[in-house]
C-alpha cells in the first residue's frame, strides 16, 4: 500500500486532482449517510421496543388493579360499550380512582391512533383490555393487537 501511495505521490506532487477529491468526498459522504441511517433506524427500533415494554407493564398494572377492584366491589366496572382508557374521564379510570386503587391511570405511551388501551366488560363478570404493540420484542407478545384478560 505504501508503495502504491508513493507511486501516486511521485506521479503528481500537486496532491489530489479535483476529480480525485470529489470521488473521495463522495465515498465519505455515502458511507456517512449509510451510518447515520443505520443509527437512526436502530434508535427508532429501541424506542419502539421500550414503548412496548412500558405497555406491557401498564396492562399488567391495570389487570392487577381490576382484580383488586373486583374483589372489593364484587364486579368489574362495565361501561355500556368498550371505551378508550384516557386516564381521567372514562369509566375504568374514574372507578379505579374513586376507590383509591390507583391514583394515576396508565395510558399508552403514544396515546394516539391505534396506540390506545381499550377496555371492555359486558356484564362486569369479566373484561378485556386491547392494546397494540409496535414490535415483537416483548416475550410472548406479538406485533399488532394483543389482549389481556383477568
Amino acid at each position: 500500500m505504501a508503495h502504491f501511495l508513493n507511486a501516486i505521490h511521485k506521479k503528481n506532487n500537486q496532491g489530489l486532482t479535483v476529480a480525485e477529491f470529489l470521488v473521495v468526498a463522495g465515498v465519505i459522504i455515502f458511507l456517512a449517510t449509510l451510518f447515520i441511517v443505520f443509527v437512526v433506524l436502530r434508535v427508532q427500533s429501541y424506542q419502539a421496543a421500550n414503548r412496548d415494554t412500558e405497555r406491557e407493564i401498564h396492562v399488567k398494572q391495570l389487570v392487577q388493579a381490576l382484580t383488586f377492584y373486583q374483589s372489593n366491589v364484587g364486579n368489574y366496572p362495565y361501561p355500556a360499550d368498550g371505551e378508550v382508557i384516557d386516564g381521567s374521564d372514562d369509566l375504568l379510570s374514574r372507578s379505579l380512582k374513586d376507590t383509591k386503587i390507583l391514583s394515576q391511570i396508565p395510558v399508552d405511551p403514544l396515546n394516539n391512533g391505534i396506540y390506545r388501551y381499550k377496555y371492555t366488560s359486558g356484564n362486569g363478570s369479566s373484561f378485556v383490555i386491547e392494546y397494540y404493540m409496535e414490535t415483537d420484542a416483548v416475550s410472548g407478545k406479538k406485533q399488532g393487537l394483543n389482549r389481556a384478560y383477568p
